[in-house]
Formats: structure tokens, sequence, C-alpha cells
């Protein structure tokens, strides 16, 4: 499952890059893959609408056992 997650985050990373900022994998629990935002996604106002609206919406679309999505510190 990890392999899966990180293979999707590959494809979206270089959005996020040219931001500066990033989204790394933490753990897939009970269909809720958790991540965390590095650099400006971190603190950027708009990153749950990034999260929801770009993230969320490519793993879930791409890996039928995540059901949800949550970052780390949102837990």
């Amino acid at each position: 499952m990890k392999e899966k997650i990180e293979n999707v985050l590959e494809k979206l990373n270089p959005y996020l890059e040219s931001d500066g900022g990033s989204v790394s994998f933490f753990k897939f629990e009970d269909g809720i893959c958790y991540l965390e935002f590095h650099g400006h996604c971190a603190t950027c106002p708009y990153h749950m609408m990034t999260l929801n609206g770009m993230i969320k919406e490519a793993l879930t679309s791409e890996i039928e056992e995540i059901v949800d999505v949550k970052l780390i510190n949102e837990e």
C-alpha cells in the first residue's frame, strides 16, 4: 500500500514543489491515508483545498482501499 500511495504522490509533488512545498506519506490505517505537508504547503492558508481538491481526489480515485485522506497534525 505504501508503494501505491507514494507512486501517486510522486505524480503530484512536482506541482507542489513549484510553489515551494511537498507532501509525503506518513501511514495508512483503517482505510485512511495520513500525509504530511512540507515547506510552503505546511503554512499555506489554502492547504486544505489542495488536500481535498487535488491530493484526496487523486488518491481515492487511483487506490480503491483509501476512503479518506488526512494530515497527521489533524488526527
